[in-house]
Parts: C-alpha cells; structure tokens; sequence
C-alpha cells in the first residue's frame, strides 16, 4: 500500500526546506508565563452531546494507507438537533499499525477542507501515525457559508459540530485501542477556531494546537480578507438585501459560542497557539485577542500571512508534537504522582 503524497517532489521539496529554515529563523517563541486565571472547571453544557450514536461502520481506504498506518472511513448514526431527524456523520481515521493503545488527535478541517479534499487533515493525519499517533476528523459541507444563512443557523452548526466530534470520540474509543490519558486536539484557521471551542467543551482532551485561528467572530467577519468570507458577505447582502452593517449585527447577536467567550473553559498551560503576523484572513489582531482570552498560553510567530505559512507548516508540525509529547509526559508522570 501507499499512502498519498502531501508533499511537494523534489526537487521543488528542496526549494520548500530552504524558505522554511530562512523563514523559521524570523520566529518568535512566547513561553506560557503562569498566571492567577483559573479555568472554568465545567464545560458550556450546551455544547455537550444529549443523544448518543449507533450504526458504526468502517471501511479501510487502501489508497490512502502506508505499511506505517491504515486509513478508515467511518460512520454513524446520531441525531442532529440542527435538522430535527437523524443524520449520518462521517470521517476518516489514521491509525498507526504498530499495537496500541495510541494517543488521539482530533483534527478540525480548514474553511475550504472539503474543496481541497482535506489535504490538511490527511497531511496531519500521515504525520501522527509517523509519530504513532491516531488522529480524526468529520467531512464538512463543501459550501460552509452560504449567501442566505443567518449567524443563528451557524451557531446551530457550530455546537453540532462539537457534539459530533465527541461522539466520534466516544465511538472510535469503544472500537479501537485508544489511550484516553493522552487525547489531543489540532485546527488550522477555522479549525483552530472550532478547535478552542471543542477543547472548552470536552475536558477529556489535555492538549491543544491552535493555529492562524482568532477570537471576536463578528469582527473576523468584518474585516476578514479571505475570499470566501468576502463572498459570503457580498452575496449575503444582495440576497437579503441587507447592509453589511447588519451582517455584523446579526453575529454579534445571535453568535453566541465565539471562541473567545468559552476560552476561560481552557487550562491554558494545555494550549499551543500559532500566529502568523502578517495574516490577514483570520486579521492578526484576532488572534492575539483569542490569544489574551485564552490566558496567554505559549505561542510561536512566524513571519508570514495566512496562506503563506504553508512554508513553515513542516516547522509547525514538529513543534506541535513536541508540545503533545511534553504535555503527554508530564500529564503522566502528574498521575502517577496523585
């Protein structure tokens, strides 16, 4: 078997390594400074699952597997609250061939992650089962933001997101051998945004990578210059024959699960935080306002926008699972401890 390629081929690889050491040299390390801000020790009980999951299936992707890992498609049956009738929620998970238990990582797919076929999550995805990690993430809607859909219907998604999430959590430890002392959670832009609320919502997690991700929804949309958000909002206002005004109203209203209200749910010592300084998708000034949300936790800049961090996303990863295998360890040895 063999697994698809993520990576760019040589030699444009070579070019890829020599921007991302030039690069990484502009970053900067914030080092988490312990502070008096307590988390919030109960998760939004809204964002919690009221109905459980039955019907999973799996199916190995043979494609997309390695002598290092197999890939399953999986499924399940809930009930979604969102379209008032039972749904099917789907995923993929990579889980490393050697014995288990493994850790877990759940991924949280970008804006765009079903247009581009998840490349991120199955990147990641590779990476984790090199590390003897499993990870998953759920397919997404290919059009997330459509024209006539108002902030409460995307709040409605949101938290059905999250509960499905921990569902798949629920399920995929009850069939395969997971180390539930060493659950972790990862996102990009959108998915670092809905990564912060899953993390707030489910304590079982004890580790987070947030990345180019922001807090204030209301103004990213405002002031966001990715071009789905732009269409999104010149679209909105033609079909609904609003102001954009009133766009922004209606997200401060009626969004209400925006990361940086949960964030105080999170022990920030538990999270990694990624800003890319000159983004301006996810506009920077967001991000350090989620960062400040979130208590301050370690974050590492790059000097670079949103799309073009691609050049340090080797840079990134690595650091992400040494802050996992950090948290991980001394998680443990905590328990041990007690």
């Amino acid at each position: 078997m063999t697994a698809t390629n993520v990576l760019p081929p040589k030699p444009a690889a070579r070019l890829f390594g020599v921007l991302t050491v030039l690069l990484a040299v502009g970053c900067g390390h914030l080092p988490f400074e312990s502070t008096t801000r307590q988390p919030q020790l109960m998760a939004p009980p809204e964002l919690r699952p009221a109905f459980g999951s039955w019907g999973f299936t799996t199916e190995i992707l043979e494609e997309l597997s390695s002598d290092q890992f197999t890939v399953y498609r999986f499924s399940f049956e809930t009930y979604c609250d969102v379209l008032g009738r039972t749904e099917t929620v789907s995923g993929e998970l990579y889980r490393p061939t050697t014995e288990g238990p493994h850790p877990l990582i759940a991924v949280a797919p970008i804006l765009g992650g079903a247009v581009g076929n998840y490349i991120e999550c199955r990147a990641f995805g590779e990476y984790s089962a090199e590390q003897d990690y499993a990870s998953y993430y759920l397919y997404q809607d290919v059009k997330l933001l459509k024209a006539y859909e108002e902030a409460s219907s995307l709040e409605r998604r949101l938290r059905q997101w999250v509960r499905s999430m921990i569902k798949a959590l629920d399920t995929i430890s009850d069939h395969y051998p997971i180390d539930e002392q060493r659950l972790g959670t990862f996102g990009i832009s959108l998915g670092g945004i809905r990564t912060v609320v899953l993390a707030a919502a489910e304590p079982r997690f004890k580790a987070h990578v947030v990345c180019m991700a922001g807090g204030g929804i209301p103004r990213i949309v405002d002031t966001s210059q990715e071009g789905m958000v732009l269409r999104y909002m010149r679209r909105r206002t033609e079909v609904q024959r609003v102001s954009r005004e009133r766009i922004v109203q209606d997200f401060h209203m009626n969004l209400l699960t925006d990361p940086a209200s949960v964030a105080s749910a999170i022990d920030p010592s538990t999270v990694l935080m990624f800003i890319a300084e000159f983004d301006n998708k996810v506009p920077v000034e967001t991000c350090w306002l989620l960062h400040e949300a979130l208590g301050r936790p370690e974050c590492r800049t790059s000097p670079t926008g949103h799309y073009t961090s691609i050049v340090v996303l080797p840079w990134a990863i690595s650091h992400s699972y040494e802050f996992f295998a950090r948290k991980f360890t001394a998680d443990a040895v905590g328990s041990e401890g007690r």
